[in-house]
């Protein structure tokens, strides 16, 4: 709830398809969206936890999968990626 309406971290875009998200490295003191529209950008979300907790890193991951699958980019890559940019993430 913020100023009296509902929002959500993270939200789809679907006419341009893209996800918005609040920066939560600004909160509390400042609120901010970001559109996060290609995987580099949400690549970068999730590595400097732009977006927090591991239920909001994994919704942000899969709508990373869903940007790249649209724009038809090999989804291995971006899983491959996804490992090496998560917090969270096992390390080799």
């Amino acid at each position: 709830n913020i100023q009296g309406q509902l929002h959500r971290s993270i939200e789809a875009q679907a006419a341009d398809r893209t996800a918005r998200i609040i920066d939560q490295t600004l909160l509390p003191h400042q609120l901010e969206w970001r559109d996060l529209s290609t995987l580099d950008e949400t690549a970068e979300a999730i590595r400097v936890m732009r977006v927090r907790g591991a239920p909001l890193i994994g919704v942000t991951a899969a709508f990373g999968f869903a940007l790249v699958s649209v724009k038809t980019v090999l989804i291995w890559a971006y899983s491959r990626r996804t490992r090496a940019f998560s917090p969270l993430a096992p390390r080799p």
